[in-house]
């Protein structure tokens, strides 16, 4: 059996068990019909014993006939030749058991050395060429004729129709002519006449039996052919079957105990010994279960969990579990599964085989394939939503589905709020968002309309879209939303769209709405929510071909951006030029909204193999005076900050890593080199919630000297869920992103590629201006 084929138990169970008891149904019913069989010889012999005791000098053996030569009488079928002898046995309920012999008028037998004797006398049958048996009265192949002879010798006979039956049991016994018997008698040869002498033809030579009757049985007896039971084998059958489902149902209860043992065992298992491998054969009690009657679902699901408990992974495991739980719980929980371990590809080409095709559809998207993704149409339910969404409308630039679309969505979320004001600034958001789509779709009036809405009561939160629809327009329109801000929280999506459209065009701006600085995307690109906010590294990138701004703050923030797009990008040394270049312009101006700039190139360089980040860890001047926000502003700081000290060698004592202590307990081996316990931290031993993400390992793989091969290995296969039924595009970029890159670090260079491929995708959709803006605008 090769590394990934299912053992023959799990794979043929369901036949296996019907064809055993198959199996033994057919037996119980040879057994039947040869019992049956014993029993009809057992009379056949219990038959011949009174002849035995017949006292006769002779016994010859030959061929009977009559008048008609032998040659033709033997060529006639059985039932076709004529009846010579008859005898029957009769038992009564109130007379003696009587013997009735019945014989033709003429009898011969044809002797094996060619003698021709003529049988004189009664003629008493012990076996028969045909036996038949009859109840309450004589058997009906008994002739109306035969009856009435017999009659004469026993008057109490008759048929078993009448009302008061005198007659218990008859068998009636025949020879027919051409069959081979065996005669008992006295043989005497008959005088001859004068001329001739003796003659050895005709009947010269006869069989008598002087004061009884000649014994007659058939040379080779053999029990009269019967119809089968009908009733009695199909009881036979319904009781063995019965008997042998009981069996197997025994035998599953046996194994499905030992099976459901290794099963808790494998789901409750707390220990840092090794595991050992799953005996994966038909030797398994799970296997064993799974090929008895009522249980196979339970054995496959057992096999499933044990094997999906495995610490042990590989890709032999992977295709074992998919092919385990394909049998057991169906397509959908097995690309549910491939879509756990984030392997999109594999799922989308299984769901598309088996015909989920919501499942395709997520697959598609968690690949950022979202042109195919948004070709596959799936109605929503009450659990679902229908697909495909927005974002993936958006992102596959099919504006004229996202239109209508969008237009539902404003008449949605105005419903959420009383408040008339806020239902007429959400209504105007998306309405004109509509428009947007509308005019990339081609409409030629969605412009002038979007430009009336805008001026109109309540069209504030259409100026982002009109700005970025209107090159010409875009710096006035956006200077003046500067200068005119809102505070009011209805306008929040539409302000926070404004301040980054202004900041990628270079316009000067003295503040920024709070969200994710980009020193903390670089730093955890896997923690930050919501994700929108690095959709301003794209922003940027895209209108890098503008004139630099004047303004020094605005240049800085745009530099700290085009930071993080070089290093999603791979390019670790523009990543550096762009660090340095605004650091170099912020050193004159001491502002205190840029106190987070020192660690932008030490957050690139964690993307690097390096190990000293030239990170500075001394911010308590940097922050206000007040003694009781010190403490809490550090804490938030090293929050953002703490892979900087992990990779560097610092204390982590101070840092936020999560909500658990098991994850800083873990790292901090690492500072020497020691990466077991983050190993085993990884794997989940001891028994604990494991919080890591791929950020935290990343911060110390430079770091290690033991057990990199380890994590590397466990960083494939025991990778941190994170897909979701439609995930933002912006999400998946920085999920891939931090997948490529500490996969890059650990030594996985092809799980590393796969991920690039996908961060590639997103990449290029995020790289189209039109479709970046219509998701930062849905986003926001």
């Amino acid at each position: 059996m090769s590394t990934t084929e299912l053992p023959f138990l799990l794979t043929n169970g369901t036949w296996l068990w019907k064809t055993a008891l198959a199996g033994f149904v057919l037996i119980a019913l040879g057994m039947f019909l040869a019992v049956r069989w014993w029993r009809r010889h057992a009379k056949v012999r219990a038959a011949l014993a009174p002849m035995a005791k017949v006292i006769a000098p002779d016994e010859v053996r030959g061929v009977l006939c009559s008048a008609t030569p032998p040659a033709q009488a033997t060529g006639l079928a059985a039932g076709m030749r004529p009846v010579l002898a008859t005898t029957m046995f009769a038992e009564s309920t109130e007379y003696d058991a009587a013997w009735i012999d019945l014989r033709a008028a003429e009898v011969r037998l044809l002797a094996e050395d060619g003698r021709q004797i003529e049988l004189d006398g009664p003629i008493r049958i012990f076996v028969g060429s045909t036996t038949a048996t009859a109840r309450s009265g004589v058997p009906a192949e008994l002739r109306d004729d035969e009856l009435a002879r017999a009659t004469e010798q026993a008057p109490w006979l008759h048929r078993p129709d009448v009302a008061e039956t005198k007659v218990w049991r008859a068998t009636v016994a025949r020879l027919r002519e051409g069959d081979q018997v065996t005669l008992r008698g006295t043989l005497v040869r008959a005088p001859g006449d004068g001329e001739t002498g003796f003659r050895e033809a005709a009947t010269a030579w006869r069989l008598q039996a002087p004061g009884g009757a000649i014994a007659a049985a058939m040379q080779r007896p053999r029990p009269a052919p019967a119809p089968l039971p009908v009733l009695a084998l199909a009881g036979v059958a319904v009781i063995a079957g019965l008997l042998g489902y009981s069996v197997e149902r025994w035998l599953g209860a046996s194994w499905m105990e030992q099976c459901a043992q290794e099963r808790n065992a494998a789901m409750l298992r707390d220990t840092n010994e090794p595991v050992p491998p799953v005996d994966f054969s038909s030797r398994h009690a799970c296997a064993k279960v799974a090929a008895t009657p009522g249980r196979r679902d339970l054995g496959l699901a057992a096999m499933t969990s044990i094997l999906e408990a495995s610490p042990e992974r590989d890709e032999v495991w992977f295709q074992r579990v998919v092919a385990v739980s394909h049998l057991s719980e169906g397509c959908e929980y097995t690309v549910g599964f491939q879509l756990r371990h984030q392997r999109y590809e594999d799922a989308s080409e299984l769901a598309k085989r088996c015909g989920q095709r919501r499942l395709q559809h997520q697959a598609l998207v968690a690949q950022g394939r979202y042109e195919e993704a948004a070709a596959i149409s799936v109605p929503g339910t009450e659990a679902e939503p229908a697909l495909p969404q927005l974002s993936t409308l958006l992102a596959a630039g099919r504006w004229r589905e996202a239109a209508p679309a969008l237009d539902a969505l404003a008449k949605t979320r105005a419903s959420h709020t009383e408040d008339p004001e806020h239902q007429a600034l959400l209504t105007a958001y998306y309405e004109c968002l509509a428009l947007y789509a509308r005019h990339h779709a081609g409409d030629p009036q969605a412009l002038p309309a979007l430009a009336l809405r805008a001026d109109s009561a309540h069209g504030q939160p259409c100026v982002p879209v009109l700005a970025e629809l209107d090159p010409v327009k875009a710096p006035e329109l956006l200077a003046k939303h500067l200068r005119e801000r809102s505070d009011r929280p209805s306008m929040t999506s539409a302000t926070r769209m404004i301040d980054d459209l202004a900041l990628a065009a270079g316009i000067s701006r003295q503040h920024t709405f709070f969200g994710a600085e980009p020193e903390h995307v670089l730093c955890n690109p896997s923690r930050i929510q919501p994700s929108e906010w690095a959709a301003l590294a794209w922003l940027v990138s895209s209108a890098a071909d503008q004139p630099a701004p004047a303004d020094p703050v605005t240049k800085i923030h745009r530099l700290r951006w085009q930071t993080v797009a070089h290093a999603m990008d791979g390019d670790l040394p523009a990543a550096e030029r762009s660090a340095a270049e605004a650091m170099a312009l912020a050193a004159p101006l001491a502002n205190p909204d840029l106190r987070d700039l020192q660690m932008l190139a030490p957050s690139a360089r964690l993307y690097s193999p390096r190990t000293e980040l030239g990170a500075s860890f001394e911010v308590t001047a940097q922050l206000p005076a007040d003694p009781d926000s010190v403490n809490w502003q550090r804490k938030a700081w090293l929050q953002r900050f703490g892979h900087l000290l992990a990779r560097e060698g610092k204390p982590l004592a101070d840092a936020y890593l999560g909500p658990e202590p098991a994850l800083p307990a873990a790292l901090a081996p690492t500072q020497e080199g020691n990466g077991i316990p983050l190993a085993d931290h990884m794997l989940g031993r001891p028994r604990h919630t494991s919080w890591w993400r791929d950020d935290d390992i990343l911060s110390v793989l430079p770091r290690l000297r033991s057990g990199r091969e380890r994590i590397a290995h466990l960083l494939v296969w025991h990778a941190q869920p994170s897909w979701r039924t439609e995930t933002s595009p912006f999400a998946a970029a920085l999920h891939a992103f931090a997948r490529r890159e500490v996969l890059t670090l650990a030594g996985a260079p092809g799980e590393a590629a796969r991920w690039d491929r996908i961060y590639r995708r997103v990449d290029e959709v995020l790289g189209d201006r039109k479709r970046l803006v219509a998701l930062m605008l849905l986003e926001k």
